[in-house]
């Protein structure tokens, strides 16, 4: 295996007339679509002043000044040419190091070179390094070797920094494996040299500075080559024309290859080619439907948003120079497209409409369910498919009735076809509140003769909890506009409140609260104002309460709370907005604010609309709790914990079973009759029955 890693970008091809210099040709991209444009970025080099592809000896290149501790066995895997290499192997010499002799690189130049590491847990002379500051770095000097700069560190896990990092730096990126690493591979590295290393006299070096021993962080190198620039050399296109700027942008308007030319004028030349291809223009799909009087949204691709486009004819067309315009024929018709790149064409057929009409009850109860009812109009037109989102939820993800039982507020999408191809979809919002008392069949499943008779009942299920804990869509009521609670300050309480409706809590009843400054409410008298929060249940005061965000909070350093009633009995509601209260000497930011809405069935909505731990006043609580503290609901990601619930609804739901249902069972067929919690049925063949409480 061979990783090719580049500086700036992947080559994508080269090509050398003579062997002096050495050009490149670096696209952004080699694929665009009409109107977009390929950046080019071409790197040439007059001469290359280092080649080494190594011998069994040991370098051939004069231009070396130190190889110390180095073999040629070639003890790992093949180096990419599958030839001899350099390998940094048993060595004692520290540190490790291949450095060069000095060259003139003034006007620029690239080094590029082939490296590995040997895998970790080997035996010498490849066992690989395992350590973050056992890996080699690549650095140049200005000064004849005095002092080193880092050009790049290659960290054992094969991650690339820009220096050492010492012992004990995390290799997490990718986490280094004693397996095999993305550097136990030979990897290809080209680095273009940095404006400092740009002088008459600049060496390099590959180093390590740290090993275990001997024994232990072997590496090798091969195919090095440095290479210089010249300003007596220019950079021409295949027209002819100077080139001011190795970097530049085409915008081909159709498959290119471009060559460019590298030369002095007089005895050194080289070319790079540079190909481009285009993805075709294409209109979209051979044949779309329009639904008649609703129209399509044409799909075309292989041009850019902003290329320069025609749609003819312009007939029933919302932008003729828009490759996606709306479009809206009265009869089929036949649509071109041309761009610069190309021409296409795509047929639209217009077909008969119709209409979609879902008829659902829009609320049920939580652990409820209800048929979607789906028709269309008119009946001349053929459905082929109706498919329904959220199918998770429902009986089937098809049909025209579907039985849905969603957890929480749901929209479903229905996506109807007719058989001619038209499309349309219709949605209804399901809305899930109240009492979370289920229901159940009794026998769910019978085996019977024709004719024979059986009982089956509808039983209520209640759970044990007095409450279900339930999280719903944020959305609360308005915060503003309702009647201020004044006299709240740091660590008090007010009280009574008015609710202005019998609320049940814990199976008592109220109409009056107090509310603490510590983010919290009670329905009996309370003893103080109870900074220090704890966990929900707890026998200690305060009890009979709801706690929305319990803490030392501080209304003398700012916060409002108002609150407003809505609806009519018997589905009246209390609003309380509990708006931007600090904590105690809490950190800006952190100020709380919740919407607390009580229902007069005994629902209640906590919407947390900023709910933010302060570090200094620590935890904070949110729950509810009845009158003596033997049982209380909360979430153990909000009960005496460092909170953090921005824009987030929940929602304790009473599980007290409903009072004087009404039974609905379906179909009829065979019943003898289709209200009450008791039917008896005595079928003729395999049937399926729903009861509706």
């Amino acid at each position: 295996m061979r990783n090719v890693f580049f500086a700036i970008i992947t080559m994508l091809s080269v090509y050398s007339v003579q062997a002096q210099c050495v050009t490149e040709a670096i696209l952004d991209v080699d694929t665009i679509d009409c109107g977009d444009s390929v950046n080019v970025t071409i790197n040439s080099f007059a001469r290359s002043l280092l080649t080494e592809v190594f011998s069994p000896t040991g370098p051939t290149d004069p231009g070396w000044a130190q190889t110390a501790g180095a073999i040629y066995t070639n003890p790992y895997i093949p180096s990419p040419t599958n030839d001899t290499y350099f390998w940094m192997g048993a060595t004692t010499v520290l540190p490790a190091a291949l450095g060069s002799n000095g060259f003139n690189v003034s006007f620029g130049g690239q080094v590029c070179f082939d490296f590995t590491y040997a895998v970790q847990g080997g035996t010498a002379p490849t066992e690989g390094p395992d350590l973050s500051q056992e890996g080699i770095s690549f650095q140049y000097s200005i000064d004849g070797g005095i002092t080193w700069i880092d050009i790049a560190y290659m960290m054992p896990n094969g991650e690339m920094l820009t220096s050492n990092p010492g012992p004990g730096f995390p290799m997490l990126n990718p986490p280094f494996s004693s397996t095999g690493t993305p550097y136990t591979v030979w990897n290809t590295i080209c680095f273009t040299l940095p404006p400092g290393a740009l002088t008459n006299n600049t060496a390099f070096q590959w180093i390590q500075e740290f090993n275990s021993g001997a024994c232990c962080d072997h590496w090798g190198l091969d195919n090095i080559q440095i290479l210089a620039a010249d300003p007596a050399y220019g950079l021409f296109d295949e027209a002819g024309n100077f080139l001011t700027s190795n970097m530049f942008s085409i915008s081909p308007t159709g498959d290119s290859t471009y060559t460019y030319l590298y030369t002095n004028g007089i005895d050194d030349s080289c070319t790079t080619t540079a190909t481009v291809t285009l993805n075709p223009t294409d209109a979209g799909p051979d044949i779309m439907v329009a639904c008649d009087g609703l129209g399509t949204t044409f799909g075309a691709t292989g041009v850019a948003p902003w290329a320069t486009v025609s749609w003819s004819p312009i007939t029933g067309l919302a932008d003729p120079s828009d490759p996606n315009t709306f479009a809206l024929p009265l009869v089929d018709t036949d649509y071109i497209l041309t761009s610069d790149c190309g021409v296409d064409t795509v047929t639209v057929n217009v077909e008969e409409s119709f209409i979609i009409d879902i008829v659902p009850p829009d609320t049920i109860c939580l652990n409820g369910a209800t048929f979607l009812n789906l028709s269309t109009t008119p009946a001349s037109v053929t459905i082929a498919s109706v498919e329904w989102s959220s199918p998770g939820t429902l009986n089937s993800s098809t049909g025209n009735q579907v039985l849905a039982g969603p957890t929480t507020t749901t929209q479903y999408i229905a996506t109807v076809t007719s058989d001619s191809g038209c499309v349309i979809q219709d949605s209804t919002l399901l809305v899930v509140e109240g009492f979370s008392a289920s229901i159940e069949i009794n026998p769910s499943s019978a085996d019977l003769c024709a004719g024979e008779e059986l009982v089956l009942t509808a039983d209520v299920v209640t759970s044990s909890a007095p409450y279900t804990l339930i999280q719903g869509n944020y959305s609360p009521y308005p915060t503003t506009g309702g009647t201020p609670i004044t006299g709240l300050a740091d660590d008090n309480t007010v009280g009574p409140q008015t609710i202005g409706f019998t609320f049940p809590f814990f199976g008592n009843f109220y109409n009056t609260f107090w509310i603490s400054s510590n983010g919290w409410l009670t329905f009996t008298t309370p003893t103080g104002s109870f900074a220090a929060n704890v966990n929900i249940p707890n026998g200690n005061q305060p009890n009979n309460l709801i706690a929305w965000a319990w803490d030392d909070l501080d209304f003398s350093a700012g916060g409002t709370v108002n609150s407003y009633t809505g609806g009519t009995a018997p589905n009246q509601y209390l609003v309380i907005n509990f708006l931007n209260v600090p904590h105690w000497l809490g950190t800006p930011g952190t100020e709380v604010s919740v919407q607390v809405v009580i229902y007069q069935n005994g629902l209640i909505e906590i919407n947390n609309i900023n709910v933010v731990a302060d570090l200094f006043t620590g935890t904070m609580t949110q729950g509810i709790e009845n009158s003596n503290g033997s049982a209380g609901v909360s979430d153990a990601s909000f009960n005496n914990v460092n909170m953090n619930a921005v824009g987030e609804s929940w929602s304790y739901v009473p599980t007290t079973g409903p009072v004087s249902p009404v039974y609905s069972w379906s179909p009829p067929l065979y019943l003898n009759t289709t209200a009450g919690p008791v039917v008896t049925t005595a079928p003729e063949g395999d049937i399926e029955y729903f009861v509706t409480m």
